[in-house]
């Protein structure tokens, strides 16, 4: 798997079924584990859009953010519904590794729809919830590789 090659510009096609994304994103994780990016920052999701021309709408990240020992679960189609509590957030982005963080806005709760394969039981299940917090951040910033955005526009 190429290392961050890819400046996401292309809106993500909606993932069909986990059949169509299964190998890539299990490489995902297992890249995610494996490697600290050159400059030292650990990984904290990684969408499709970072790594592939043809992207799907999909992303990895760890169940907790703070432990990348921890099942991973793939987000798939994910939908933003609601959103509360305005913050300005600092973040940077693993597509741009030497540039330095920035502050974004962002929202502390996000209500999110999307589909999960989860490895801790190895199913997918839909999921309409609350997120809160470091994982509401790393959602929205995915949102915004899906559509083929960054934050460094």
């Amino acid at each position: 798997m190429s290392m961050f090659t890819i400046i996401p510009k292309k809106p993500s096609r909606p993932v069909e079924s986990w059949l169509q994304v299964k190998d890539q994103a299990l490489k995902t994780v297992e890249f995610m584990r494996k490697h600290t990016h050159p400059n030292g920052r650990r990984h904290l999701a990684l969408h499709h859009a970072q790594i592939s021309k043809d992207p799907l709408n999909f992303f990895v990240v760890p169940q907790d953010p703070d432990n990348l020992l921890l099942p991973m679960m793939v987000i798939m189609n994910l939908k933003i519904t609601g959103k509360e509590n305005p913050v300005n957030h600092t973040e940077a982005c693993m597509s741009f590794p030497f540039r330095p963080a920035k502050n974004v806005r962002r929202y502390s709760t996000i209500i999110a729809s999307f589909d999960e394969y989860s490895e801790r039981d190895g199913l997918v299940h839909r999921s309409d919830e609350k997120v809160e917090g470091l994982l509401a951040y790393i959602f929205q910033h995915e949102a915004q590789h899906a559509r083929g955005e960054h934050i460094y526009l």
